[in-house]
């Protein structure tokens, strides 16, 4: 090969790496960081790139199965991706949903962390680091599970080594790249669930359904409240201590109709 043809060879080599990389990247979406009212100078803007295993919705594809398995709802075989687990046994079946529960705890008491001190994250940021606070999961209870599921392995010719295979591994590799913030619990039924939207309070339609109604009904009786009060030609009026008051309405129309009359 010529040496004229190398470089032509090695752009058209940059040429495709960029278009990989282009496609990797799915969109720039701009992240608005509230900041805490003390001491606030508005809302910091950061660019984040998402990628497409980043995503809401293929991070939800992951975690389909262990949010299954923890709310009970998992049939009797746990598929995730190649490896399917049969959950016959009742000691199994209760040890891993009692491990999983346990875990998505601890997200959750992780994600309450940094909503109490919002600016956590910016100072980590602030100081360069990439890795902001960390946590340490709750250990598995692995007294019921079989010899061939453990953490740790040995191979064939007596050595230890990490067993690739294990769910606790599957688990990890599910959690990695979530955002802590979408693991949430549901407001209605109190099931684990990871949100697909930000704004998004129940697991499920039903669900939200359901708490809609129950808002609807709160809302409802104040409303007739208030409505039987105008009825009854009182209106509300608050005072300068904070203290709601009631005073008799007037016809401010009949009012200017016997001004006028007056004169």
């Amino acid at each position: 090969m010529s040496q004229s043809s190398k470089p032509a060879k090695q752009k058209r080599q940059s040429a495709s790496k960029q278009v990989a990389a282009q496609k990797q990247k799915i969109s720039v979406m701009n992240i608005t960081l509230r900041r805490s009212k003390r001491g606030s100078k508005g809302d910091a803007v950061r660019r984040v790139t998402v990628t497409k295993q980043s995503r809401p919705m293929n991070r939800y594809a992951a975690l389909k199965p262990w949010l299954e398995l923890a709310n009970g709802d998992c049939g009797p075989d746990l598929r995730i991706k190649t490896l399917v687990l049969s959950l016959g046994i009742p000691e199994l079946k209760t040890a891993l949903e009692r491990s999983l529960k346990a875990s998505f705890e601890s997200l959750l008491s992780v994600r309450q962390r940094l909503h109490d001190d919002l600016g956590c994250l910016e100072r980590y940021r602030g100081v360069g680091m990439k890795l902001g606070p960390t946590f340490n999961l709750p250990a598995w209870d692995t007294a019921d599970f079989p010899l061939e599921m453990g953490n740790w392995g040995i191979d064939v010719e007596g050595f230890v080594q990490r067993n690739s295979a294990s769910l606790y591994e599957a688990f990890i590799e599910a959690l990695l790249g979530t955002d802590v913030d979408r693991f949430r619990k549901c407001e209605r039924c109190e099931r684990f669930y990871y949100a697909k939207r930000r704004d998004q309070k129940t697991c499920s339609g039903r669900c939200a359904g359901a708490l809609r109604a129950v808002n609807w009904r709160a809302r409802q009786r104040s409303y007739e409240y208030n409505r039987k009060l105008k009825r009854a030609g009182v209106e509300k009026k608050r005072s300068s201590e904070g203290i709601l008051t009631r005073r008799p309405r007037t016809n401010t129309r009949r009012r200017g109709a016997l001004r006028a009359a007056d004169r």
